[in-house]
């Protein structure tokens, strides 16, 4: 699978290459590598866990959004938007399959499904690159 020589990269807050990634950060490196299409960095905004910067970043998800278009039919590397906590999204993995490969804090990247019950009630929306 493509999605093999993500799994296991470690996690750090804005990090922006395979010495440390955020969510962000692996999607913006799965997108540069596997399909040469460089997005934008976004950088500085994760800076930690804290509710302030968790809402900088659903905000900032929001507004981004509509440069995507949203699907119902996932294909690999659509972005799946996913609400951690509150109403807005603030976590995004890369779909393979029925999979997503993902990375947060406390975790090096990994694959999952989307149907888990765990993930499938957080997705806010399924995205394609325009």
């Amino acid at each position: 699978m493509w999605t093999d020589k993500y799994i296991g990269l470690p996690f750090l807050h804005d990090g922006r290459d395979k010495n440390g990634l955020d969510c962000w950060g692996l999607i913006q490196l799965v997108y540069r590598e596997r399909l040469g299409i460089e997005l934008p960095t976004y950088g500085g905004i994760y800076k930690d866990g804290s509710p302030e910067t968790l809402r900088e970043i659903g905000i900032v998800m929001e507004r981004e959004r509509g440069r995507w278009v949203s699907v119902s039919q996932p294909k690999d590397y659509d972005i799946v938007l996913l609400k951690m906590a509150g109403k807005l999204p603030t976590h995004v993995g890369v779909v393979s399959g029925k999979f997503f490969l993902h990375i947060m804090s406390g975790i090096e990247s990994v694959i999952e499904r989307m149907d888990n019950l765990m993930w499938a009630r957080r997705i806010a929306g399924i995205y394609r690159c325009k």
